[in-house]
């Protein structure tokens, strides 16, 4: 038994900011906080490896 996908997404996302105690900055989508965006073709909650199907990468505001 390992990690659940939506476990994966949440240690490469939310666990990081609030470990660095900056998760009111980092870490969400929310108005106000900063982000770079990776915009996937499908959903990485149905399987793990659909996070290296990439439509767009959004990173310092531009689009990569």
């Amino acid at each position: 038994a390992g990690m659940t996908n939506k476990e994966v997404l949440h240690s490469a996302t939310i666990a990081p900011a609030e470990f660095l105690n900056i998760q009111n900055e980092i870490g969400t989508i929310e108005e106000g906080k900063l982000a770079d965006l990776v915009i996937l073709n499908q959903n990485p909650l149905e399987s793990i490896k659909n996070t290296q199907d990439i439509y767009l990468v959004i990173a310092k505001g531009i689009v990569q």
